[in-house]
């Protein structure tokens, strides 16, 4: 047991001292993360327009699919946003850019 808690430590110093010197930074993040999002929303829209042109097909299991994806993109894209606003050196430009007037990003639209 003693040895399990020590790897343990050790891969935690280790994993922390990695993070310190290559720390990961929100805003690279977040222009993913949107064009995620827009992808499933694009994807969504080109589903809903085929049902309304082939009414004899049932595309219900593949609309629920993909509404689902676009509703998990717009979450991942909100959390993605909270976080670039609680990191430190973030611009008034960049909070007005996505939407937000405080540490909480507007609502997204649902697809």
């Amino acid at each position: 047991m003693a040895a399990r808690a020590l790897n343990t430590t050790a891969g935690g110093a280790i994993a922390l001292l990695a993070y310190w010197l290559w720390p990961t930074w929100e805003r690279t993040q977040v222009p993913d993360a949107l064009a995620r999002m827009l992808d499933a929303y694009r994807e969504y829209f080109h589903l809903v327009r085929e049902s309304y042109t082939a009414p004899e097909k049932s595309f219900a299991h593949e609309l629920d699919r993909v509404r689902l994806a676009g509703r998990l993109a717009r979450s991942n894209l909100e959390a993605s946003v909270d976080r670039l606003l609680a990191e430190p050196g973030t611009s008034p430009e960049t909070v007005k850019a996505l939407g937000a007037s405080s540490p909480a990003p507007t609502a997204w639209p649902t697809p």
